[in-house]
């Protein structure tokens, strides 16, 4: 596992989150000289062969939550590829997180949400997952509705290229 500068290595000991309440990562005083730690330890892999009982597993997960706060668009590239590495070892966390961590960032996420679901060598499940982040945008954020709606019927209008996941 890498090392990390405070207060970026609080997260190695926070341990296992609520799903539905988040911690408050800017009172923990993440600011957006942050977002590359943040981002190298939302990639960092080495978390997937921690023991699982070990607080450290569940650093990435306070990180994207943190970048979620801090708005950190250019952080989208980093959290879809740990959404598929996610996936990959059969975790759920991103799975439950993401559609949030996204939806945090509003209308600014939208165009690189929009690329990663009709992209087909994505990982189907990871694309229904965005479908999901799309519409939960469209939701929270009045201003962004028509383009989500956009994006999700654009996909839709593909429906025969598509996976049933992707579909469904």
């Amino acid at each position: 596992m890498q090392s990390y500068p405070s207060p970026v290595d609080q997260l190695l000991q926070l341990g296992q989150p609520a799903l539905d309440e988040w911690d408050d990562y800017l009172a923990r005083g993440f600011a957006p000289e942050h977002v590359p730690d943040l981002q190298r330890m939302v990639a960092d892999s080495t978390f997937f062969d921690e023991d699982s009982q070990s607080p450290v597993v569940f650093a990435p997960t306070h990180a994207w939550r943190a970048l979620a706060q801090l708005r950190a668009i250019d952080a989208i590239p980093t959290l879809l590829d740990a959404l598929e590495e996610d996936i990959r070892h059969g975790g759920d966390w991103a799975v439950e997180d993401m559609p949030r961590v996204f939806a945090e960032m509003g209308e600014g996420a939208l165009p690189a949400l929009a690329a990663f679901l009709g992209d087909a060598t994505k990982h189907e499940s990871a694309r229904w997952n965005i479908a999901d982040a799309l519409s939960k945008i469209g939701q929270e954020h009045p201003s962004a509705r028509a383009s989500s709606v956009s994006a999700l019927v654009g996909q839709l209008e593909r429906a025969a290229e598509n996976s049933p996941v992707v579909n469904a």
